[in-house]
């Protein structure tokens, strides 16, 4: 369970043999699925995409009837969140709701666009400057959500990219 605040994920470094052990049994920091929880939380908070096209496949062919659950609290209010990892199956939320309820299937079930909006209006619509200045963009939640998370895919490559088109998120940059 991730808190308020600050939570770094990792893993404990194994003890070094000398060799790569990037492919061998066991997990060690490179393989221990850091960069798809972060994939997954930024998917439950409206990116497109929760891996790229390669790795999207194999958790498909895994997971076919899989779901990303997360609960989100914007400003007072709990959000239950679910999205499909598999094709066909339609996102929703649970306003005020919790996963618990989710996976109950006892609350009602609202569009996942419900949610967006919300978010939306909890982050956005605060901001001062509602528009970019070089283009009058319109300022959207699309646009946070890269500022305010890690896509390890792709580090850093520029100060005014925050989402690198190798990360396959669509996400503007």
């Amino acid at each position: 369970m991730l808190r308020r605040g600050l939570n770094i994920i990792w893993t404990p470094p194994h003890a070094p043999t000398g060799d790569n052990a990037l492919f061998k049994s066991g997990m060690t920091g490179h393989t221990a699925g850091k960069s798809t929880l972060c994939r997954f939380l930024r998917y439950v908070l409206g990116e497109h995409g929760f891996a790229p096209e390669r790795a999207r496949k194999r958790i498909r062919a895994k997971f076919p009837d899989g779901w990303v659950l997360g609960e989100v609290v914007l400003g007072e209010v709990v959000w239950a969140v679910a999205r499909p990892l598999g094709v066909g199956a339609h996102p929703f939320c649970v306003k005020g709701g919790q996963i618990s309820e989710i996976l109950a299937e006892t609350a009602e079930r609202l569009d996942y666009r419900v949610f967006l909006d919300a978010l939306e209006r909890t982050t956005v619509e605060p901001l001062r400057a509602r528009n970019y200045p070089s283009n009058d963009e319109r300022v959207a939640w699309e646009h946070l959500l890269p500022w305010l998370s890690r896509d390890q895919e792709c580090r850093f490559a520029d100060f005014l990219q925050w989402r690198h088109s190798t990360s396959e998120t669509e996400s503007p940059s």
